[in-house]
């Protein structure tokens, strides 16, 4: 539970940089409409290259709406372990869900949350019909018995991958 709290606190502490760099979609759709913006937004999304930086960070701490729409989201949806009061579980399973920005790819995702979590990432699964990535995080006794069977390293980091 540990293991998987600490990967949990990771994936959310530390999300996929934003894209808003020149040329990115959205960028140029807001230096497209800017000429039919009221003041002060029309002088703001005329001038990215100075008030770029700025805008960013409105947008990433404005909501979760605008944040999505300069980088890929990032959301725990699922998490489930033992079924009875005092005893811990043999198996700890969360479930992430990326709504993957295309300037990111399915790849780069599962590069950063590996890096974040330092390698917890067991299982990851591309949700067809969606551009979304489902990652599936998984810890507690059964990291103990791999442990115990040379299948994860001293530093308890896995080595193997299991299914969602």
């Amino acid at each position: 539970m540990k293991i998987m709290s600490k990967a949990i606190v990771a994936l959310e502490s530390f999300p996929i940089p934003p894209h808003f760099e020149k040329n990115s979609a959205f960028r140029n759709s807001l230096e497209y409409i800017s000429k039919r913006l009221a003041f002060p937004l029309n002088i703001i999304c005329s001038n990215f290259w100075l008030f770029g930086p700025l805008f960013k960070q409105i947008l990433l701490r404005a909501s979760n709406g605008a944040a999505a729409s300069i980088r890929t989201t990032t959301a725990v949806t699922k998490i489930y372990g033992g079924k009875k009061i005092n005893a811990l579980p043999s198996e700890v399973k969360a479930y992430v869900n990326h709504r993957i920005h295309p300037n990111d790819t399915f790849e780069s995702v599962l590069e950063h949350d590996r890096y974040v979590t330092r390698g917890r990432i067991m299982s990851d699964t591309f949700c067809p019909g969606s551009s979304s990535l489902c990652s599936c995080l998984s810890s507690a006794l059964q990291a103990y018995h791999q442990r115990r069977s040379g299948q994860i390293d001293d530093d308890g980091w896995c080595n193997t991958t299991f299914a969602c």
